[in-house]
C-alpha cells in the first residue's frame, strides 16, 4: 500500500449468486486469475462492498502502480473516443472498460457500447 508492493493472501472462497461467482467469472478456458485479482483488491479495500462502486482506473492504478485516467465517454463523439483509445493503445497504456451484460439487448461477445451505439467487434 501507499506506493509499496505488498503481498496479499486470499483463499479460494468466492461470493456466489445463482451457483456462479457473483462478480468476475473465470475465463472460458477455466482460468481463475481475474476473480483472484478482484478478490485481492477487495481484501485490501476491506471487502467486496467497498469496491462495488469503485472505478476501473482506481483498480488499475492499485494493481500496476502506474497513473490512471478515467474517460467520460458520454462527453466525446465516437470519433474522439476512438482517437483517444487508439492513442492510448499506441503508447502501451492498459485499457479497461465496463461491461453491462444484456444492456440494451447486447449479449456477451457481441461487441461494446459507445454512447448508446453498438459497435460490433469481431
Amino acid at each position: 500500500m501507499k506506493g509499496r508492493p505488498e503481498d496479499v493472501t486470499v483463499d479460494d472462497l468466492f461470493p456466489i449468486y445463482k451457483n456462479k461467482p457473483a462478480f468476475t467469472k473465470p475465463t472460458s478456458d477455466g482460468a481463475w486469475w481475474l476473480p483472484l485479482l478482484e478478490k485481492a483488491y477487495a481484501k485490501v479495500n476491506i471487502n467486496y462492498e467497498m469496491i462495488s462502486s469503485g472505478s476501473q482506473a482506481e483498480a488499475a492504478k492499485f494493481l500496476t502502480g502506474a497513473p490512471a485516467k478515467q474517460m467520460a465517454t458520454n462527453l466525446q463523439t465516437i470519433d474522439e473516443l476512438w482517437d483517444s483509445l487508439s492513442q492510448n493503445l499506441r503508447t502501451g497504456f492498459i485499457l479497461t472498460t465496463a461491461c453491462f451484460v444484456e444492456y440494451q439487448g447486447l449479449q456477451p461477445g457481441q461487441g461494446y457500447i459507445v454512447k448508446d451505439f453498438v459497435k460490433v467487434h469481431n
